[in-house]
């Protein structure tokens, strides 16, 4: 039952480290996932090993290695991903004011000699809930580690509305630019601004529905402490919502309206049903079917797409595809 998943979790702590004991962060941390509701090994889907390699003088941890592995077909063990993850300036609340993370995945082989870093993170968190989500944050994201990385982009993130219990922000405001003084720690290259709100959110993280507004002009940011203001008006708004998902947390069936804002008013520009299969040890979707109907109504279908997604490179990126179009009969 695709509804259905199990954890067992399983933590080990380091006898001779007690304020780590006492604050009940363990050494090793091992999940295991099961679809359907029970552990029946042959149900096994995904295992997590988080491992903490060094604790502050306060038993909270320093650096931490998170493996992932996922279970294929044949009931066979892949490394899917390994998240590596430095803390510094923890506060006595133990929430990390700077984290530095390395994420690498492995190829379609899920062998470990084959991870690759795909992203280099240094996130500034400048406040938190009494939850210790971040509610305030600046997030630069590297090429890679190395001292030649490059910038992808920076984002400030404010969280203005809470967190569910999952920990999902239910309402953000982010702003995204192209370039970051690491000498200043000032931004630069405005690219667009968003403000996303999360509905319908399960106890897994899964978002049911998701409105995201997009702005062109610049915001104004109220210090690096401060709110995010957005300036100017709407530039198009997208509504997903999610119908359902896998046991992994992958979208299967998917209605996505998206509209100009023109005139003082939203306008629909397009309106599309999408249903997915087939993901790989990466998340990456084998096949999806696009219906597109027209934006006057919302229910005449204009067209349908099947794609095969037959090459994916470690990014993410469809490198080659196979696009069947079918034209409703009327057009």
């Amino acid at each position: 039952d695709n509804k259905q998943t199990f954890k067992t979790i399983t933590n080990t702590y380091d006898p001779d480290n007690k304020k780590a004991l006492m604050k009940g962060n363990a050494r090793i941390t091992e999940v295991m996932k099961y679809s359907g509701p029970s552990a029946v090994e042959d149900n096994l889907i995904e295992r997590t090993i988080t491992t903490t390699d060094r604790y502050d003088t306060r038993g909270n941890a320093v650096d931490q290695t998170t493996n992932t592995y996922v279970y294929d077909s044949a009931k066979t063990a892949r490394l899917q991903k390994e998240t590596k993850v430095h803390n510094e300036e923890i506060t006595t609340r133990g929430d990390a004011a700077l984290r530095y993370i390395t994420s690498s995945e492995t190829d379609n082989t899920g062998a470990p000699d084959s991870l690759e870093v795909v992203s280099y993170q240094v996130i500034e968190n400048r406040s938190f809930d009494l939850s210790h989500n971040a509610t305030n944050q600046m997030i630069v994201i590297y090429t890679d580690a190395t001292a030649a990385r490059e910038v992808k982009d920076v984002q400030e993130i404010r969280a203005t509305k809470g967190f569910t219990s999952s920990g999902t922000a239910v309402e953000q405001i982010i702003a995204t630019y192209t370039s970051y003084d690491e000498s200043t720690k000032a931004v630069s290259g405005f690219v667009e601004a968003k403000h996303i709100t999360n509905n319908n959110v399960d106890s897994q993280g899964n978002v049911g529905e998701s409105i995201i507004t997009t702005y062109a002009d610049a915001p104004a940011i109220h210090g690096t402490t401060g709110a995010i203001t957005l300036a100017g008006d709407p530039a198009t708004r997208q509504t997903i919502k999610t119908a359902s998902f896998d046991i992994s947390g992958n979208a299967l069936d998917q209605t996505i309206t998206k509209d100009a804002y023109t005139g003082g008013a939203y306008v629909t520009a397009e309106v599309q049903h999408i249903v997915t299969s087939g993901h790989d040890i990466h998340d990456r979707a084998a096949a999806s079917t696009i219906t597109n109907y027209k934006p006057s109504d919302g229910a005449t279908v204009i067209d349908t797409q099947v794609i095969s997604y037959l090459e994916y490179d470690r990014y993410g990126n469809a490198l080659h595809q196979a696009i069947l179009t079918t034209a409703a009969s009327d057009n």
